[in-house]
């Protein structure tokens, strides 16, 4: 059986603190070696990298992470923090930049650390990519200091995030799920654009997640991916049976890929794999 996740369980803070740590070859590349390039690229549904995020390197189970992700995130109100690419994110979320809420902090996994307490930097002062051909306009220079928060209504928009801020060697984003309504949101920017480094054990409240994906891109670097999730209630037992949902998924998919035998197949197959029981 395929194990996708080895979450760990401590206190810190007051809060209840799950990391998972992958190290760089254990995420595979792309599984099923049926449909090979070019792929469409004027028809995000029809290419296999737009849709689901899969391409030969970052495969099925870089998406099942995700998938995790969104399933825990049911219920509540996301929205992710990505690190440093959030004109890109911007792009593939369809928003003009300059409509994002621009926020002064953001989340750290350091990736280079093998060891889950020291890889957890928690937040730090924000930055964003300024390009250096064609020189950058003016915008881009002033708001260098600040990420932004996009708000995710469907899996797909999470996939968007992906494909914004998957061109490095490693990529981040903190996906945080709080209560419904736009007060919470306006608390949520109050305190990420505050010149005080926020206090996550104060930021999220009860049945309220933090969830930081941080993913090693460039492989047998001996860097590590990292699973992280906090929170203020004890999630064991629901984290358990997502994560014996999402990987019995991925079992049978695997077994079955010798009958896939087109696009059309191989989406429909993904998609039962994706589709956790409280994904949207």
């Amino acid at each position: 059986m395929v194990k996708l996740f080895d979450f760990t369980h401590r206190m810190d803070h007051d809060l209840h603190v799950y990391t998972s740590r992958a190290a760089d070859d254990e995420l595979t590349g792309w599984r099923w070696q049926g449909f090979p390039p070019p792929y469409d690229t004027t028809d995000r549904h029809a290419n296999p990298w737009f849709r689901y995020g899969i391409n030969n390197n970052d495969g099925e189970d870089v998406a099942v992470w995700r998938a995790l992700a969104w399933a825990l995130s049911s219920g509540n109100s996301c929205y992710a923090i990505p690190v440093y690419y959030r004109d890109d994110v911007a792009h593939w979320m369809e928003m003009p930049r300059e409509s994002v809420t621009l926020v002064r902090w953001q989340y750290e996994m350091d990736c280079g650390e093998s060891d889950e307490r020291r890889a957890d930097h928690g937040f730090v002062p924000a930055r964003s990519c300024v390009r250096t051909a064609p020189p950058p306009e003016p915008w881009e220079v002033e708001h260098r200091g600040e990420t932004g928060i996009f708000p995710l209504t469907t899996f797909d928009d999470l996939t968007s995030v992906e494909l914004g801020i998957c061109r490095d060697a490693t990529s981040e984003v903190g996906i945080c799920a709080v209560s419904a309504g736009p007060d919470r949101f306006n608390d949520l920017v109050g305190i990420l654009q505050s010149d005080e480094r926020p206090d996550l054990s104060k930021m999220i409240r009860e049945g309220e997640l933090w969830i930081d994906l941080s993913i090693v891109r460039d492989r047998f670097l001996g860097l590590s991916s990292y699973f992280l999730i906090k929170s203020h209630d004890d999630i064991s037992g629901r984290l358990h049976e997502l994560v014996v949902h999402f990987e019995a998924a991925l079992d049978s998919y695997i077994e079955h890929l010798p009958q896939i035998d087109s696009f059309d197949s191989w989406c429909a197959a993904v998609d039962k794999v994706l589709s956790g029981p409280f994904v949207a």
